[in-house]
């Protein structure tokens, strides 16, 4: 995807039709908006974090899904692919952190529950 077609799709997100009205709802300089149209690379957080809410995306794949596409560096554009797939994972903490409360809630890890770890005798307590 270009940096014209990330600020077009920003456009139609906030409803606005031209760059400058697109440069104020970003607060960002109209400038800066012509700048990465004509081409210079759009690496800067901010600009690429106000892109993002703006269309309703995660900011740190949206910077990747950006740097993986202009990075120069092979070793640099594996980093950001590995970082983008990892980005899918996006819910499993929730899901594991969920996983130990529902067992904390039933009991385990409580009074007398232990667990062989590395041979020794473990308890396990729920914070």
């Amino acid at each position: 995807m270009t940096n014209g077609e990330l600020f077009d799709q920003a456009k139609t997100a906030l409803n606005v039709e031209s760059d400058y009205a697109l440069a104020k709802a970003l607060e960002l300089d109209q400038s800066e908006i012509t700048a990465y149209r004509a081409g210079r690379p759009l690496r800067d957080a901010y600009t690429l974090t106000r892109l993002a809410l703006a269309l309703g995306r995660d900011p740190m794949a949206l910077q990747a899904e950006v740097l993986r596409e202009s990075e120069k560096c092979e070793r640099k554009k594996a980093f950001w692919r590995s970082f983008s797939g990892l980005r899918g994972l996006g819910t499993l903490p929730a899901w594991l952190l969920a996983a130990a409360i529902a067992l904390c809630a039933l009991g385990f890890g409580q009074g007398s529950n232990t667990a062989l770890a590395g041979g020794f005798r473990r308890r396990w307590r729920c914070a």
